[in-house]
């Protein structure tokens, strides 16, 4: 089953930060465009199986029903 991917605006602007720190901050734009792409791929992947990652355990949270994704040193949540 497909289902539809929604990414927020708030989500595509962590995603612009993470990349300018890593390009500007440590002087690494090549490592930056290649973690975002290791992100990006990720998230794009959402749309197929999105049970298939753990659930967020946070009270708070719980009850929404967030799942989470690690991609190398970074969390994100679906």
């Amino acid at each position: 089953m497909i289902y539809k991917l929604t990414i927020t605006d708030e989500a595509k602007e962590d995603l612009k930060e993470i990349y300018r720190y890593i390009s500007v901050y440590l002087s690494a734009p090549m490592n930056a465009s290649k973690q975002l792409d290791r992100i990006e791929k990720n998230i794009l992947s959402l749309n197929e199986m999105p049970d298939r990652f753990p659930r967020y355990f946070d009270s708070l949270w719980k009850k929404r029903g967030l799942r989470y994704c690690i991609v190398d040193n970074y969390v994100i949540f679906l």
